[in-house]
Order: structure tokens, then sequence, then C-alpha cells
């Protein structure tokens, strides 16, 4: 029962239906930004999700905050222009470097920071040697 649009009493949140609303706004994003139409990205961004609650039904999975993501071309691309000067003379590896190239992209701040929290850590892993006999 819910009141204003606020959930009350101990039941179960439908997170299920949350989860599906939230995946199918982001992947309509995603394809609006690689072009499609808004009324086409909301079609095939609900038939992918529906596609996925299939095929992963009655299914429980534990989902970790930090996922392994994989870096594309793209994201290795803006990690090394970051680590190097700008063209209006910004530091490398700087906030005003960052902003230069979320301006250039059309990206947020936030997201390329995620993207090079990730490269830094790669590059620091594979940096990084091992003491014999504690390899993983």
């Amino acid at each position: 029962m819910a009141r204003n649009g606020k959930r009350i009493g101990r039941g179960p949140r439908d997170t299920v239906s949350e989860f599906v609303d939230h995946v199918s706004g982001i992947v309509t994003r995603e394809l609006q930004t690689a072009g499609l139409a808004e009324s086409q990205a909301r079609d095939l961004a609900t038939t992918i999700v529906h596609q996925i609650c299939s095929r992963y039904a009655k299914q429980t999975l534990y989902i970790p905050g930090l996922l392994d993501m994989r870096l594309t071309e793209r994201d290795l691309e803006m990690w090394d222009a970051y680590c190097r000067p700008g063209p209006t003379g910004s530091r490398p590896c700087s906030h005003e470097r960052l902003l230069e190239i979320a301006a250039e992209r059309g990206l947020s701040d936030r997201h390329l920071y995620s993207i090079f929290k990730l490269a830094r850590q790669r590059e620091l892993a594979a940096r990084q040697g091992t003491l014999p006999g504690l390899e993983a």
C-alpha cells in the first residue's frame, strides 16, 4: 500500500520493477547518445532489458559494488590525453585537464573520474611486482 507515492509498511519493495526501470533508462540514454531517436532507443532498451530478465529469471545474483569493468579503446585514449598537458596549457592529471576532456567528448566529469580511477588502478597493478610465493 502506498500513500502519496511512498511505500508503507515492512513488506518487500518491488525491487525487480525498479531494477528494470533503472536499467531500461540507462540503456535508453546510451542508445540516444549513440544516435538513436528517443522512441526507438526506449523500445530497444525495453526489449533488451526484458530479454536479460527472462534469461536470468528465478536466479539470485550478487552484484558487487565494483565490477571488473573493461576499459574501451576510447577510455584508454582519454586516459592517455589526461596524462598529457592540455592544449590550453593545463597540467597533466589535473582537474582542469579533466574538464577539457569532458567538454571535448561531451561527458560529465563524474563519468571521467570513474573511468580514470579504473585506468589508474590498472596502471598501478601492472607496475606492481609480486613477491615469490604470493602469486594469485
